[in-house]
C-alpha cells in the first residue's frame, strides 16, 4: 500500500461486524469494502456538522456520497 495515500485504523470487533453488515445493503444490488462505508459515514457525518459551521475537507468531489466509479473499483 501506499503510505501517503492510505492509513490505516483499528476498531472494535462489533464495529467491523457492523460495518460488514452495511457494506451488504447500504446501496441495493451491491457489496461496498468496509472502508467505503466507513467513507461513507464519516462523509455524512462532515456534511452534517458543515451545518454548523465547521470546515471539513470533502472525501467526494461531488454532492453523491458513493460514485459509480467508486463502486466500480471494487
Amino acid at each position: 500500500m501506499n503510505p501517503k495515500k492510505y492509513k490505516s485504523v483499528s476498531m472494535k470487533i462489533t464495529s467491523w461486524q457492523l460495518a460488514t453488515e452495511l457494506a451488504k445493503v447500504v446501496v441495493p444490488n451491491a457489496l461496498l469494502s468496509r472502508s467505503q462505508v466507513v467513507e461513507i459515514a464519516l462523509t455524512r457525518w462532515a456534511n452534517e456538522r458543515k451545518f454548523e459551521g465547521h470546515k471539513f475537507p470533502m472525501l467526494v468531489s461531488n454532492n453523491n456520497e458513493v460514485s459509480s466509479k467508486t463502486l466500480n473499483k471494487g
